[in-house]
């Protein structure tokens, strides 16, 4: 994903990292957690590898209808990409596919409700929300930590799951 820039790189290290912080604050102690987290975080975006520099780079009011199509293709994508790789765990493909789900059901690629989301998947989708505010990309100038968590509780705090959300604030004291 480095070669696509540096932001979506920095993204995917944030999420990792963030991800495995959450789970943690939730109580989570299995080192096998940890890495899958870890390992989610980081792989979550792996479709946009075959997405065009340009449509990745462009502001998200500004894509066409079929360019915001093709962005939402890649946690399919992703999944297949996992797939093909020995050793990549299931849990870890699941959190790739799942990624832009959301408890209100109307996330993609299927709109899932909560409960049929993993659980991992929630922890990383909120790492992904909190990356999207605080790293800075050419879609945003970036934020420090507790600015970011406001920004997500005014603008999509009804679409994260509850726990791993409180856990993100707990990690900043809020």
């Amino acid at each position: 994903l480095n070669s696509h820039g540096d932001f979506l790189y920095a993204h995917s290290l944030c999420v990792s990292m963030y991800a495995a912080m959450i789970g943690r604050k939730m109580g989570y102690e299995s080192s096998q957690i940890f890495f899958k987290l870890s390992m989610g975080g980081l792989y979550h975006d792996i479709g946009k590898k075959e997405i065009s520099r340009d449509i990745l780079e462009k502001a998200r009011p500004l894509l066409s209808y079929e360019e915001r199509a093709l962005i939402e293709t890649h946690p399919y994508r992703g999944q297949e990409i996992l797939m093909q790789i020995k050793g990549i765990p299931d849990d870890v493909v699941q959190i790739a596919y799942q990624h832009h789900e959301n408890i209100l059901g109307s996330g993609y690629p299927r709109g899932l409700q909560k409960e049929e989301i993993h659980p991992l998947a929630h922890i990383v989708s909120t790492a992904n929300a909190f990356a999207r505010f605080a790293v800075k990309s050419p879609q945003h100038p970036g934020m420090d930590g507790p600015s970011a968590i406001r920004e997500m509780d005014m603008r999509m705090k009804e679409t994260l799951e509850p726990k791993s959300f409180t856990a993100l604030k707990n990690i900043f004291g809020l």
